[in-house]
């Protein structure tokens, strides 16, 4: 009777350790695939996004260089939902660019691809941000959740938050052949219409020295010329 009691308290005692090794297991899955979804959203998001930047119309990036860097950003604990927080954007009348307008479009794709999580998570950041820098466009996605884990309040004291930061971020360059061809034209078409007037006032005030230098010499040899034939 006593040994039976004593096995019953060690398979107790064994039966917890492994259940709770395997919940820490568990979560710590949970954690990779959040982490492997994070990461895998921003790189395919941000193809997605170069993809729509080069759709653009022509000269659009030398027509948005002097707006400099243009940003989407979304906080699910300070904006709510994100279907109410495009609504408001909305209804207040904001009116978009057609680059505004894009980022917007890559930030639901990245919501919707966000949203085949496991745990909710308790806050989630979405940051676009569009680069034009005339010879480069650039295209930077930052995604960040905070997951909340358990025990956390055993990890506030020695790093003061009790959850857990998972981010991914991604970067794409624009790269559109045609129009850095076409960019190139312009240079050179404007870079022509500038300096062939310089260059002619140049080549006109270069021949008329040459003429003025030719003349001289052509007068000062006449004149030693006549001087010769008067001495015997």
């Amino acid at each position: 009777m006593g040994n039976r009691g004593s096995y019953t308290l060690e398979a107790a005692l064994v039966m917890s350790a492994v259940i709770l090794a395997l919940s820490a297991l568990i979560l710590a899955f949970v954690f990779v695939y959040h982490q492997a979804l994070l990461t895998s959203t921003a790189c395919s998001m941000a193809e997605q996004a170069v993809s729509l930047q080069t759709q653009e119309g022509l000269y659009q990036n030398i027509i948005d260089i002097n707006k400099g860097m243009q940003t989407f950003s979304y906080s699910s604990k300070e904006d709510g939902e994100f279907p109410d927080f495009l609504s408001r954007q909305s209804s207040q009348g904001k009116t978009a660019s057609p680059q505004q307008k894009k980022l917007q479009i890559t930030g639901a794709a990245i919501y919707e691809e966000l949203s085949r999580r496991i745990k909710e998570p308790e806050e989630t950041k979405i940051e676009v941000a569009y680069t034009n820098r005339l010879l480069q466009t650039t295209v930077a996605i930052d995604l960040q959740q905070k997951m909340k884990i358990p025990f956390g309040g055993i990890k506030a004291l020695f790093s003061g938050s009790d959850n857990v930061v998972l981010t991914g971020r991604s970067r794409g360059v624009v790269v559109d052949p045609a129009e850095y061809i076409r960019n190139i034209d312009l240079v050179q078409e404007y870079a022509w219409r500038i300096t062939d007037p310089i260059e002619q006032e140049i080549l006109k005030k270069s021949s008329k020295k040459l003429s003025q230098s030719f003349s001289e010499f052509i007068k000062s040899y006449a004149e030693k010329a006549s001087g010769d034939t008067g001495n015997p």
